[in-house]
């Protein structure tokens, strides 16, 4: 709709700094009172880089290569699920692509719990747990709603470390008010 507006420019002319300018203010009219909207979309589609299944993609290339059927859903990826509200199909989804690759998904929900974690329960080491959270973050935005689990490769030590260390000392924390040293 928007290239409408402008007249139908190809898509060197929307790369031209002349009409850099008005492509802007439309998207900036375009998002005027759907901030929220626009916020959920980029969370929701920058999930895949914190619970995306790095099994599923190296799965897909595989299926790719040797020409295995997709998964059965053929309904777009789970955030798109997600966004269009269609829960039933997003739980179907799940459930087709296996345990290993669920178990995975919560792997990676639980270890960015313990990086949460950590940045409340490290005490004196707050700064490092706060940069390990930064570091996370700047690998997330860099990638925007573009995002796939291979884009979290280089943040998983962060992560990897970061959670554990929440994990750890959570239990820790739990075990001392219940008496265990």
């Amino acid at each position: 709709r928007i290239k409408k507006e402008l007249g139908n420019p190809t898509r060197e002319d929307m790369r031209s700094l002349l009409l850099s300018g008005a492509y802007k203010e439309k998207i900036a009219a375009e998002l005027e009172g759907r901030k929220i909207e626009y916020l959920t979309f980029h969370l929701a589609k920058t999930a895949p880089f914190f619970i995306g299944s790095s099994i599923d993609i190296v799965g897909e290339a595989v299926r790719n290569d040797v020409s295995l059927p997709p998964n059965k859903t053929g309904q777009g990826n789970l955030s798109t699920l997600f966004l269009q509200g269609n829960l039933s199909q997003l739980f179907q989804a799940l459930k087709e692509q296996g345990l290993g690759i669920l178990a995975e998904r919560l792997l990676w929900a639980v270890l960015l719990l313990g990086v949460i974690l950590s940045i409340f329960l490290a005490g004196e080491k707050r700064f490092t747990a706060l940069l390990f959270l930064l570091i996370i973050l700047y690998y997330a935005l860099l990638t925007g709603p573009v995002s796939f689990p291979r884009y979290r490769l280089p943040a998983e030590p962060f992560i990897l470390l970061g959670g554990l260390w929440g994990l750890v000392r959570s239990i820790e924390i739990l075990r001392h008010k219940n008496g265990h040293e």
